[in-house]
């Protein structure tokens, strides 16, 4: 596409970021529309008192040399390489990732051991001899694992996260997120035949000095300095649509509208909502499947912790349902530049939907819960340790992958490809899981398709290999 047109993107999450950065590089006329008042979106981080938190932990690996240059390139000094360490909470007890000799003999009874194996090779033996179909979530685990390990972590995880049955959960979800870690090999290191990590498992990640945030702000700081334009605090209010081709945006920036208008518009807000902001109407029937996808949500919940340290872990994860959070992060330990000095901080997800009882609670009584949780955990014994918290509602966090997951996204997907000059790619406008690395792959080859008229079909490629997850790490 020739350098006289002009690209509208929207959303400044790392996709739509990476595009913009690149698509300004390359001397495009760029302007971005952003929602919130800083640039981010999932991967933005927020700064108070000295303390820089994310939404949740963000991990950038990739096994993509072109993504690690570009973000070497883009961040240097500013990029740390981090040790990578995350325990389970079960049972009463934390268990090392991956397994180690000690936890296995020192914390959980022998009885439950050995039954776990034997449900684990006894399924394995009927799975071949008389395969079972992958209906969901739940078959495809108890396929693999048999139902010992389904009922001890990966069913109340799920459940947990995800606020609906494992087996109304997609199968394509296990497929992608859950390696298969052999218990044999599991075994063979408990007895000291194999010492190396698993070759799914990745023992370091980069993370800048002063949160995630960091890699799209400098991203920002360049599309601006190349002349293109990225406005804060403006919401989409509809997509104007005519002749197969998006023509303008309207938008709303302090009460005012502002209508914007371009050659070739990228989105990454959330397809359903993209769908939903349509002018005019369009088919009927796209709008009934956008408004059966939903997005599970998350209430943050941040803590200042007056101490240098809780634990030495990056991530926790906590799949029993009494507790009020799923998962912990502790930042001090994601980097020492990203809290005070003799202090640290921890980020509490809170599954939810919008608008549940979770979402309206009064955040006093959100704290009063999360610091039940942290006291009978043995992670915070002293209150006056937390010298403040605040809290962040955040609606599009994980795409629901519900059984007519494909039908539905397929549905969409090739409603908004009969527009010849727009795009929906990222992980809200793919409705598709996917970490950081991806989103900046898509936002990467994006940009090409301009540049270089790349098919579209290259970016939707991306995050859709199988395995692309660790076993037992949800990521973000």
């Amino acid at each position: 596409m020739e350098k006289n047109k002009k690209i509208i993107i929207l959303g400044a999450g790392p996709c739509g970021l990476t595009t913009a950065w690149k698509l300004s590089q390359a001397g495009y006329s760029v302007e971005v529309v952003e929602a919130e008042a800083q640039v981010g979106g999932l991967c933005r981080t927020i700064r108070k008192e000295g303390f820089c938190f994310d939404l949740g932990g963000h991990r950038l690996i990739t096994k993509d040399t072109q993504i690690q240059k570009e973000i070497e390139g883009l961040l240097g000094d500013e990029l740390l390489v981090q040790p990578r360490k995350s325990v389970i909470r079960l049972k009463g007890e934390y268990f090392r990732y991956p397994l180690d000799i000690k936890d296995i003999v020192t914390k959980l009874n022998p009885l439950f051991t050995f039954r776990a194996f034997i449900d684990y090779s006894l399924t394995s033996l009927l799975q071949k001899l008389f395969p079972r179909p992958d209906s969901s979530f739940e078959s495809w685990v108890i396929n693999r694992f048999g139902t010992t390990l389904y009922d001890m972590y990966f069913g109340p995880y799920s459940k947990k996260l995800w606020g609906i049955p494992p087996n109304m959960i997609s199968s394509a979800w296990a497929d992608q997120r859950i390696s298969l870690i052999s218990l044999w090999d599991v075994l063979a290191r408990l007895l000291g035949k194999k010492k190396n990590e698993p070759k799914t498992y990745a023992g370091r990640f980069y993370y800048p000095k002063r949160g995630i945030g960091q890699i799209c702000e400098k991203m920002a700081e360049i599309v601006t300095k190349n002349a293109g334009k990225i406005h804060l605090n403006t919401r989409v209010q509809y997509i104007a649509v005519s002749d197969s081709k998006v023509t303008e945006v309207s938008c709303l920036k302090g009460g005012q509208e502002m209508k914007i208008k371009g050659d070739y518009f990228i989105s990454t807000v959330a397809l359903p909502d993209f769908i939903r902001a349509l002018r005019p109407r369009v088919d009927e029937k796209i709008y009934t499947i956008a408004d059966k996808m939903d997005f599970r949500s998350i209430r943050f919940l941040f803590l200042f912790i007056d101490k240098p340290r809780i634990t030495d872990n990056t991530w926790i994860y906590i799949p029993e349902k009494r507790f009020a959070f799923f998962r912990i992060q502790e930042i001090g330990n994601w980097s020492p530049f990203a809290v005070p000095d003799g202090k640290t901080g921890l980020t509490l997800e809170v599954a939810c939907n919008e608008d549940d009882e979770i979402w309206n609670a009064d955040i006093d009584y959100l704290y009063s819960s999360c610091l039940e949780s942290l006291e009978e955990l043995k992670l915070l014994d002293d209150q006056g340790l937390v010298s403040g918290y605040f809290d962040l509602k955040v609606k599009h966090c994980y795409p629901m992958y519900t059984l007519d997951y494909f039908y539905k996204t397929n549905a969409l997907l090739s409603f908004v490809s009969q527009f010849t000059n727009a795009v929906s790619i990222g992980r809200q406008g793919l409705y598709r899981y996917n970490n950081i690395d991806h989103s900046i792959k898509m936002g990467l080859l994006a940009a090409r398709h301009i540049t270089e008229d790349l098919s579209k079909e290259e970016i939707f490629k991306v995050a859709t290999e199988k395995k692309i997850f660790d076993w037992q790490d949800p990521g973000r």
